[in-house]
């Protein structure tokens, strides 16, 4: 099997999870020499996936019992001989995961008889990683492959709190402190202190009989939303100093605004009735919805397929475009029984659902025209990154069609993401769009 990046792109590295004893082992195949008809050695991206499957192992809390060399050559000779740490290594997104990769290539080298110098060799990892048994070797296997951390896993999060029951019905006190997050602009975590003043007051308001301290404190029920420092329990006047907020991957993904809205109008729909929506909206100063392409239209027009016609009424309705779509409802829309389509930017196929149809122009910029200029204002790019980097203008696409990488601030991944971009031909340029190119070009490239 081989893993797809955070981007979505698939890794040029084969693993594999088997039994190992009463354990599941990871098998990561070395790389090095060359495979007839490719310009790329074997497995070429073997550290980018071992970087990848060491953070996605991470979040499971995964711990290392063992690590060894595996290769044929040194099948022959005891685990002991061929180990690469000294004892369990208990992985969390807070370990320096870099610099335990380091320690599984670099010590390599002199397994064997001599110092061969390779250290990208066969290696196993001998794993406990909770809620995986014996039995759960291809579940673990395809739950590494693919990216942890999306839209649609934000929108579960939000859509499956717990909730308190007080008389007989569930208390709001979590809803209404994560729109009121949502709303607030600053650092991702928030001081006990500014906590209080401001959701307090918000629950009262709302008839919610819970203090602040709950939500603060039992939000932490959803680890993958929401965290709290300094505090092992809910917060007394005395801990000033604690803080509490969106985990670092929900923040990331809540950068985007459409994610952001789509987050909004879960928590509003699944929690609230209707006529207290725009109440709330104003109350923890989230603007109304975000008005965008119609999805449908959008892929549909791209894909050749007749383009329904938007009663002027429609326009500002929300449509969610990095929702997740029925394949069944995409296949209708796209020409024939294609399953899947290109990203516009990166090129690669992705199925329909991790499609975006984003706009090139924002439409909150548009003249009433161009806003139903759906066939060339918007384009299909990828959720697994493009889409963000176009919308934040850290890539551009110039007259000429080729794609621009701009400031890309840390260096690293995030760097490399951008770079990869750099002089590739979009699919989405020719002589209509290049309007709506210029107009980004110009406004939002970095």
């Amino acid at each position: 099997m081989r893993p797809l990046a955070d981007t979505g792109h698939p890794l040029d590295a084969v693993y594999e999870i088997v039994p190992d004893g009463d354990r599941l082992a990871l098998v990561l195949n070395s790389a090095g020499g060359k495979v007839p008809g490719r310009a790329r050695s074997r497995n070429s991206d073997y550290v980018p996936a071992l970087d990848t499957l060491l953070a996605r192992l991470a979040l499971r809390s995964a711990v290392i019992e063992a690590a060894i060399v595996d290769s044929a050559k040194v099948q022959h000779l005891p685990r002991s001989e061929r180990s690469l740490i000294d004892g369990p290594v208990a992985l969390s997104l807070g370990l320096d995961l870099a610099a335990l990769r380091k320690v599984l290539t670099t010590g390599q080298g002199p397994i064997g008889k001599t110092d061969d110098g390779n250290n990208r060799k066969k290696i196993r990892l001998v794993l406990d990683v909770p809620g995986y048994g014996i039995g759960d070797a291809k579940r673990l296997a395809d739950d590494l492959s693919s990216p942890v951390f999306s839209s649609d896993w934000l929108l579960d999060a939000v859509g499956t709190m717990k909730l308190h029951q007080s008389g007989g019905k569930p208390s709001l006190h979590k809803p209404l402190s994560i729109l009121w997050a949502l709303g607030r602009s600053g650092d991702r975590l928030i001081p006990w202190p500014e906590f209080r003043d401001a959701v307090g007051p918000l629950l009262g308001e709302f008839n919610e009989n819970a203090t602040p301290q709950y939500p603060f404190w039992h939000l932490t029920g959803s680890p993958d939303l929401w965290e709290a420092h300094g505090v092992s329990g809910p917060p007394t006047a005395a801990d000033v100093d604690a803080t509490a907020g969106f985990t670092a991957h929900a923040a990331a993904l809540l950068e985007n605004p459409m994610i952001r809205e789509m987050v909004v109008q879960r928590v509003l729909s699944q929690y609230f009735g209707p006529g207290d929506h725009r109440a709330l909206r104003d109350r923890v100063g989230i603007a109304g919805p975000v008005a965008t392409i119609d999805v449908a239209n959008g892929l549909g027009a791209m894909g050749g397929d007749k383009l329904v016609t938007l009663p002027a009424g429609t326009l500002d309705q929300m449509c969610a475009a990095v929702r997740r779509v029925e394949q069944a409802e995409l296949r209708a829309i796209i020409v024939g029984d294609k399953k899947t389509e290109k990203c516009a930017l990166c090129g690669h196929e992705f199925p329909l659902r991790y499609l975006v149809a984003a706009h090139i122009k924002p439409r909150s910029q548009c003249t009433d025209e161009e806003r139903r200029d759906l066939p060339n204002v918007a384009m299909a790019a990828c959720s697994f990154g493009c889409d963000l980097l176009f919308e934040t203008g850290h890539v551009a696409v110039g007259a000429d069609g080729l794609i621009m990488a701009g400031a890309a601030d840390p260096s690293g991944r995030f760097a490399e993401l951008v770079a990869k971009l750099d002089g590739t031909k979009c699919t989405a340029h020719r002589d209509e769009t290049e309007p709506y190119f210029a107009w980004h070009r110009e406004h939002r490239f970095n």
